[in-house]
């Protein structure tokens, strides 16, 4: 247990909490929480750095199966003109590039927040979230983009083919609810 634990270092609970590591005394691991609240583990509860990274990335590599899976991806999107979403699609990301990855992340985080398994959401990858928001039908990606920005799928498409200055509007409108978000988005690149 001296190994798996030294004074100092980092523990994590099952739930993904962490802690440091204050001291191991007769089998019980004292920690302390960022917050300064002390508290004391059996070894068993706790994970060490490396078996918490090791398991860590068996759990986030799951996630992206799931996700694919997950109703925000497997129900159909709305009925469009494939040649309406493509525009909708290439003017996003030319007025603001940002979002497609951010709408990718902000699934996933949804997905993860609403499966209680919101430990997960730290190791998000917005490469692997992007992917996953790639390979879903044009019309499950423009429905996603249409609930993210609190507009109707038809709404998008139609500012799409009218100009920049509406679909401007439509997005600082829309993405208004995740000012804060978006600025700790951008703020992990």
């Amino acid at each position: 247990m001296a190994e798996r634990f030294q004074r100092g270092g980092v523990a994590y609970a099952k739930d993904g909490r962490k802690y440091r590591v204050d001291d191991v005394e007769d089998g019980i691991v004292y920690c302390s929480a960022s917050s300064g609240a002390e508290t004391e583990f059996a070894p068993d509860q706790l994970l060490n750095q490396t078996e918490w990274d090791t398991r860590g990335k068996a759990e986030r590599d799951k996630v992206y199966g799931r996700l694919k899976l997950s109703d925000a991806y497997a129900k159909p999107g709305p009925r469009l003109d494939k040649g309406a979403g493509e525009k909708v699609l290439a003017v996003i990301g030319r007025l603001m590039p940002a979002l497609l990855d951010f709408a990718a992340y902000r699934i996933a985080v949804d997905f993860l927040t609403q499966a209680g398994e919101e430990a997960l959401v730290a190791g998000l990858s917005i490469v692997k979230c992007r992917v996953v928001f790639d390979a879903a039908s044009l019309a499950v990606r423009i429905g996603l983009l249409a609930r993210i920005l609190g507009v109707p799928p038809k709404t998008l498409t139609d500012a799409a083919q009218i100009g920049d200055n509406l679909m401007r509007a439509i997005l600082s409108k829309g993405m208004e609810s995740y000012e804060e978000s978006l600025a700790d988005f951008r703020a992990r690149r």
